[in-house]
């Protein structure tokens, strides 16, 4: 069987889609940016590196331009902690990382200093901040050069003020470098920083980095830099070709979500309306089942709708031919009544005895014949509309039963063994033992034999009579309702319509086998 996907799968994939497009957009700009962020953090790291190596090489010019006392100072107020071996490679990676790193507040205001800064550190730092003013124009990034105590001697602002007391600034002071993501107030920062331009003013947060300069195991100052990241919206600007393409393939996917519902939903639901407004216009060519049902479900419907639309199309031939069959078959008695009642009617004084009673009978067998059709035309409505049961039934009792009203002078022969059972009511078996049983007797038989097989979840009934037979030429037609060859004698047509009416009902069937003499019918029961 070809596989098709369930309705609820199909539905269940376009509602996950439509969740995880938003979701997953989401997801990608938290993505996108915290690797921005991560980028600032790396190039504020580059620009400190060059700008602590600066600070460190016009430490030590200014250092050996100075006094002994002042080196001394320097030497004696650095932090130990490190090897100070320049040769080892010392690589420094962004930190910044907005699953693992909380958002801290407003870096806190500058303080000023408990001790005033050494001259050395003084004189690197104002050698540096015109170098660091000139940057600033280009980088965007707020730059301050502290001394081993943590204060401004250098840079873009705050000059003279002491940042020992945040967090960053005190772990680089121990040789270690920090970074920090805080959010971002510009209203309070000095006014030559709310003039810059920087790269984004949508961006709430600043990246905040604190990288030690450490010359032969000893804290000679810190590099602390600041800079907003570049905005999501801004950076997808700039990408623009980028961005465009996403939005194309979510477009597509969206159209492909949207063409995959109208395929497997849409379509075949019109298909199947369309199908069965024709069918209900009486084109039987439409009740064939959909060639691309696209679900399983829909498959299941299409050939349910296929198979209901057929068998209300056999049923209304059926009852066509059935009515036409009915007419024919009350025609002839009724026209018997009318044209003797008639005769009756206008010839009654002129008539003898003798013709009046002849006309009587005529009247007389006409209704006969009316009332045995609609007895079993009653019947026939009985077992076509009967209930199917669940009955197991023993079938020898039932036979025996059955075999005591036989017609005068037909004996019957049981071989079935007790203790066989089929699967139909008592009173259904009993009406297709008797209507078998009187058909044999009818067509001249003197002895019926009743065998038994058992052929799987199937249990066999042999009928056999040795009576007249039936002919080559009317054993397709027995079945037929109205069909007799003793319509004289009052055959009404309908007694093997019966029987298989009743056994269809409960899920069995009955054939005429080809053996000569006598007629011979097969009865399937389930077992």
């Amino acid at each position: 069987m070809r596989f098709r996907p369930r309705l609820s799968a199909v539905l269940m994939v376009v509602n996950i889609a439509v969740i995880a497009l938003p979701l997953g957009s989401i997801f990608f700009f938290r993505i996108y940016e915290n690797q921005l962020i991560q980028e600032t953090e790396r190039e504020l790291i580059s620009q400190a590196a060059v700008i602590g190596a600066a600070y460190q090489a016009t430490f030590r010019y200014v250092s050996a331009g100075g006094n002994a006392d002042e080196e001394s100072g320097a030497r004696i107020t650095a932090s130990a902690g490190k090897d100070g071996d320049d040769n080892l490679w010392s690589p420094v990676t962004p930190q910044l990382d907005l699953a693992r790193v909380d958002t801290l507040p407003a870096r806190p205001d500058g303080l000023p200093p408990a001790q005033l800064s050494s001259a050395l550190a003084v004189g690197a730092g104002r050698a540096l901040t015109p170098v660091l003013q000139r940057a600033q124009r280009t980088t965007l990034a707020g730059a301050r050069v502290l001394d081993n105590m943590g204060t401004v001697v250098g840079g873009t602002s705050e000059i003279g003020l002491s940042f020992a007391h945040v967090d960053e600034v005190a772990t680089a002071l121990t040789g270690v470098y920090a970074s920090a993501l805080r959010f971002r107030e510009l209203e309070n920062a000095p006014t030559q920083v709310r003039t810059v331009s920087t790269i984004s003013r949508g961006t709430r947060v600043r990246v905040f980095v604190a990288f030690p300069v450490v010359d032969r195991g000893r804290v000679l100052g810190v590099i602390y830099l600041s800079r907003t990241p570049k905005s999501v919206l801004r950076h997808l600007y700039e990408e623009q070709d980028k961005v465009i393409l996403t939005i194309l393939t979510v477009l597509v996917l969206s159209f492909s979500l949207a063409m995959l519902t109208s395929r497997t939903i849409s379509r075949p639901v019109a298909q199947l309306l369309r199908r069965t407004g024709r069918v209900a216009r009486g084109e039987t060519a439409a009740m064939v089942p959909l060639e691309r049902p696209g679900t399983r479900e829909m498959a299941e419907l299409s050939d349910g709708i296929t198979r209901m639309a057929t068998a209300l199309n056999d049923r209304a031939a059926y009852i066509r031919t059935l009515a036409n069959h009915v007419s024919h078959e009350f025609k002839t008695p009724l026209a018997s009544i009318q044209g003797s009642a008639e005769l009756l009617s206008d010839h009654q004084d002129t008539m003898t005895a003798a013709e009046r009673q002849h006309f009587l009978d005529g009247i007389t067998q006409g209704g006969d014949r009316l009332k045995a059709l609609l007895d079993r035309l009653l019947e026939l409505a009985r077992a076509e509309n009967a209930e199917r049961t669940d009955d197991v039934v023993e079938l020898a009792p039932i036979l025996r039963q059955a075999t005591r009203r036989l017609p005068h002078g037909v004996t019957a022969e049981i071989a079935v063994p007790e203790g066989l059972t089929g699967v139909i009511s008592t009173e259904a078996l009993e009406i297709v033992l008797e209507n078998l049983f009187d058909n044999a007797a009818r067509h001249g038989a003197k002895t019926v034999h009743v065998t038994s097989t058992v052929e799987g979840d199937r249990v066999v009934l042999d009928v056999a009579d040795d009576g007249h037979g039936v002919s080559v030429a009317n054993r397709d037609k027995i079945f037929e309702h109205f069909f007799t060859t003793r319509r004289e004698t009052g055959g009404t047509g309908l007694g093997l319509g019966i029987i298989h009416a009743l056994l269809n009902a409960h899920g069995g069937d009955i054939t005429l086998l080809d053996k000569t003499p006598g007629a011979t019918f097969r009865v399937r029961l389930q077992a």
